[in-house]
């Protein structure tokens, strides 16, 4: 009998952890979600699989990325309407982990859900620097995604090896970072790609992303 106070207290004081556990666990499912990056460490940047972030920039779920970028994904196009969702620069790559070397920016990132991780973007400014063995080995792709707000717009290019302006025809644009690394050799670049939206819709301003190739590096500056 003179054991029961203790195991009364015991099983109290084991309650109360289950609550606070669950109340934890809760909270944390209800927090935006975070990616880390390069886990191998191989660039000695800091950013290892223990650091809840890709360098300095804190990423929230965003799960309508399964469909944005389905192509990149190899998902089925659902064809989902688009209209009043923001425009997103964003990279899809089995190994985001390790070929995102850091970046920065205005939180919050995004990444398409906590079972892959192998898609990660932004709709606010951002700079991501990328493995460029990677880029040129297309382990990792770029591309940038517009609602159809700009759909009918144009995408203007300047670059080193020419400038062009076309038609966007469609949502998701595959910006050509390994084209542009090939071209680039060892000489350092930058390639400007403007995004405008179409005529009906001229108020909402353009959209910029800068390329650049520096060493073993490519370095994606986003401006929206």
């Amino acid at each position: 009998m003179s054991t029961q106070p203790g195991f009364r207290r015991t099983t109290r004081f084991a309650g109360l952890a289950l609550v606070l556990s669950l109340a934890l666990a809760t909270m944390a499912s209800l927090a935006p979600q975070v990616f880390g990056g390069n886990r191998d460490g191989r660039w000695s940047n800091g950013d290892r699989g223990d650091n809840p972030v890709i360098g300095s920039l804190p990423c929230a779920a965003a799960p309508q990325m399964e469909w944005m970028f389905w192509e990149g994904l190899e998902n089925e196009d659902l064809e989902t309407s688009s209209f009043g969702f923001a425009p997103m620069m964003a990279m899809t790559g089995e190994n985001l982990d390790s070929d995102i070397l850091t970046a920065n920016g205005d939180p919050y990132g995004r990444v398409n859900r906590y079972e892959n991780w192998d898609a990660v973007g932004s709709t606010n400014y951002a700079r991501f620097i990328l493995d460029r063995y990677a880029v040129q080995d297309e382990e990792i792709l770029v591309w940038h995604w517009v609602p159809n707000e700009y759909r009918g717009g144009l995408i203007e290019v300047f670059s080193p090896f020419g400038n062009t302006t076309f038609e966007s025809t469609a949502d998701a644009f595959q910006v050509p970072v390994s084209l542009i690394s090939g071209r680039s050799g060892t000489t350092k670049t930058a390639t400007a790609f403007t995004f405008w939206p179409n005529g009906a819709n001229a108020d909402l301003g353009r959209i910029k992303l800068q390329v650049e190739m520096i060493n073993e590096v490519v370095v994606l500056t986003y401006l929206p």
